[in-house]
């Protein structure tokens, strides 16, 4: 038995680099006037691309291309790219991406194309370029507005966390992003977002128990009742576990986690604590990492870092993570508000 057909993945692997190397991948690598350059991002019917677009000579990466991934089928992917196109035509934001157009490639892979945003999941962008701690609340209040306006138009998200929740340099230089650079927000990845009015399109009906998502960033009615239980005190929920986050350098969450859940093979995502708690927690058990996350938000301590989590963050990071909805901030725009109220 050959090489190739004892390891198909190795072969295949060959087979691309011959196709790159001779240019012959032509039509695969092409979405109506797009060209592909690098996969950046999955989701569970498709694949995002960087890409270019046929005219734009400088070689920039402006646009990002979601392709239906092999494979899936036909109806629910055309269903879900249709619907993701309809939500994101609801929502006009400067910090959510806009849809430029959308096809069907060669193969017959269904296409969506956006804005590309040159930046990476907030979390790791604000450490990147050592954010101040008023920089990042500021921020944080921008993702709020962005979202906000996603609820004004009577869409959730429903699916919050870092790495939907993107983070941009204002101004990128040969070298990328550098030190204290102003950061700009993006909210990304509309695949499970619902129109909660009843004229839009719904991606998953109200009664249906689907629990998809990362279970540190659900609330608990999300955990309970599946995407078809959230509303937009839902997205509140996972805003408010994303700030402290992004504020203390650690998830709100304890460290214990309940009974699995055999059906699905995960476990229930450990109690929400305010950040200060869970900052507590690091500095008790490293006070060498405690001290470095205080100075990459520009404190000289973690002790100052704790302080200011306590005076300005825990309240309003306790109210987005009450358990019941109704204790909540409304949205995300009464969420952003507050925010900006315990900073100034």
């Amino acid at each position: 038995m050959s090489d190739s057909a004892s390891n198909p993945l190795d072969a295949a692997l060959r087979k691309l680099g011959e196709d790159l190397r001779g240019g012959s991948l032509g039509a695969a690598l092409r979405c109506g006037p797009f060209t592909l350059l690098q996969l950046v991002g999955e989701g569970g019917v498709g694949e995002v691309f960087a890409a270019t677009r046929d005219g734009e000579t400088d070689g920039i990466a402006r646009y990002a291309v979601k392709l239906m991934r092999p494979g899936s089928d036909g109806t629910e992917a055309l269903a879900r790219f249709t619907r993701e196109r309809a939500i994101l035509d609801m929502v006009s934001h400067p910090s959510i991406p806009r849809v430029v157009a959308t096809g069907v490639n060669p193969e017959g892979r269904l296409w969506l194309a956006t804005e590309y945003v040159h930046g990476g999941a907030i979390t790791d962008m604000c450490d990147l370029v050592s954010a101040p701690f008023a920089a990042r609340v500021e921020l944080l209040a921008g993702v709020c507005d962005a979202v906000g306006a996603a609820h004004e138009a009577s869409v959730i998200h429903r699916d919050l966390k870092p790495s939907n929740i993107l983070a941009a340099p204002v101004a990128v230089g040969d070298r990328g992003a550098s030190r204290g650079a102003p950061l700009f927000p993006w909210i990304i990845d509309f695949g499970i977002a619902r129109a909660m009015s009843g004229g839009g399109p719904r991606l998953t009906p109200a009664g249906v128990a689907h629990r998809i998502g990362t279970p540190d960033y659900m609330s608990p009615e999300h955990w309970d009742d599946g995407v078809g239980g959230c509303d937009a005190r839902s997205d509140v929920f996972s805003l408010g576990v994303v700030i402290g986050e992004v504020l203390a350098g650690v998830l709100p969450r304890t460290r214990r986690a309940g009974a699995s859940d055999s059906s699905r093979a995960r476990k229930r995502p450990g109690a929400v604590v305010v950040p200060s708690v869970a900052f507590r927690t690091v500095m008790a058990e490293d006070a060498e990492l405690a001290a470095k996350i205080a100075r990459a938000r520009g404190l000289r301590s973690a002790d100052a870092l704790l302080a200011a989590l306590e005076r300005s963050i825990d309240d309003v990071v306790a109210k987005a993570l009450a358990g019941q909805p109704k204790d909540r901030f409304a949205d995300a725009n009464a969420l952003a508000r507050a925010l900006l109220a315990m900073m100034s």
